[in-house]
């Protein structure tokens, strides 16, 4: 009996070991709920570090940040953009410096970041996953 629940331990501890835990928070990228655009990652990325200014049905994309510091801010630095804090702060200290470049306008809270979004069809911004209410529309979860 032991030496059959000895390769069942094992691959019941590597499943333990890989799976997300239980009780990490999760955020959501939203938008306003007209914004018909096709969203994933790589597309939100490019919008935040302004890369990328359109949306994919052509109409302005507005990125909007939380102020740093933020536990939203970092995890989707590092989950969406995959830069930390200091490289992101470090990019926009290059293109405000040459001139290419601004960084997105920052929000002191996730109710202000929903507010704005659900009041315009251009914005983007990320806010708690709990935050999250019916005047906007989850385009990611992260």
């Amino acid at each position: 009996m032991l030496r059959q629940a000895g390769p069942i331990f094992t691959l019941l501890v590597a499943l333990m070991l890989h799976a997300p835990p239980v009780f990490a928070e999760q955020y959501a990228v939203i938008v306003h709920p007209s914004n018909a655009a096709d969203f994933d990652s790589n597309i939100i990325g490019r919008i935040f570090l302004t890369k990328q200014k359109t949306f994919s049905t052509g109409a302005d994309a507005i990125p909007i940040e939380l102020k740093h510091p933020s536990k939203s801010r970092q995890l989707f630095h590092q989950k969406i953009i995959k830069k930390s804090d200091a490289q992101i702060r470090s990019y926009w200290t290059m293109l405000l410096f040459s001139g290419k470049g601004t960084p997105p306008k920052e929000m002191p809270s996730e109710q202000k970041v929903l507010e704005l979004v659900a009041g315009n069809p251009n914005m983007v911004g990320y806010v708690s996953a709990q935050a999250v209410n019916d005047q906007v529309k989850v385009v990611l979860r992260f």
